[in-house]
């Protein structure tokens, strides 16, 4: 099981807008682990707003888990 929080994983499988036909790497990932059912979603209540969403998330769950 992979814990992600929903602004990540929205960001990660999100269509590059410059190459919308390309699939990278952890995009595949994602997509492999949401269709098995590995990838349990997260939210937190306080990420800092001025990254793009999936970094902010990201920030707020290192905060909240105190790495």
């Amino acid at each position: 099981m992979i814990f992600s929080p929903e602004a990540i994983r929205e960001e990660i499988l999100a269509p590059d807008p410059r190459y919308p036909q390309w699939r990278y790497g952890c995009q595949k990932m994602f997509k492999l682990l949401d269709t098995q059912d590995a990838l349990l979603r997260r939210n937190f209540a306080q990420p800092l707003m001025q990254l793009h969403a999936g970094e902010t998330v990201g920030v707020a769950w290192a905060q909240e888990e105190s790495w």
